[in-house]
Order: C-alpha cells, then sequence, then structure tokens
C-alpha cells in the first residue's frame, strides 16, 4: 500500500473542504483505504495550533469541532498516521 506525507497547508484544505482536485483525490483514496497518508506530529501540532487560535484557512475559519475530528481520524489510524 503506498503511503503520502501530507504536510500542514494540506491537511487543513483536507478539513476545510477546498483541496484542489489532484489532492482531494488523494484524500479519498485515503477514505476508501487504498492508500495511506502520513501526517507528521509537527504538521500536527501546527493545524491545532491554528484550530484552537481561529486563524483562517484560504477565507474559512474551522470550528473547534474539527478538532475532534482530527483525533477520531488519527485513533482510527487507517487513513492518516
Amino acid at each position: 500500500m503506498n503511503t503520502y506525507i501530507i504536510d500542514t497547508i494540506a491537511f487543513l484544505s483536507y478539513l476545510a473542504d477546498n483541496l484542489p482536485i489532484k489532492a482531494d483525490n488523494v484524500f479519498k483514496k485515503a477514505e476508501k483505504k487504498v492508500i495511506k497518508l502520513l501526517l507528521p506530529s509537527i504538521a500536527l501540532g501546527e493545524a491545532l495550533y491554528t484550530i484552537y487560535k481561529g486563524k483562517e484557512i484560504f477565507l474559512i475559519q474551522l470550528h473547534l469541532e474539527k478538532i475532534d475530528l482530527i483525533f477520531q481520524i488519527l485513533q482510527n489510524g487507517k487513513m492518516i498516521q
């Protein structure tokens, strides 16, 4: 199974539902468990910081509920490691 490393912007764009088409296809493959995504801990920390501080990603402010989603995705461990 192929593994792709994702950065903070890609992860935040995924959470904001604002990915470019090619990147969106990669995340969709990961959701279907065809590939795996690797999220470095520094990228996770930056994403959490961005959400907690209320900063906008591409003019979209992510709500704190997204943090629960992040931890659900990480606990599942099948899409993102």
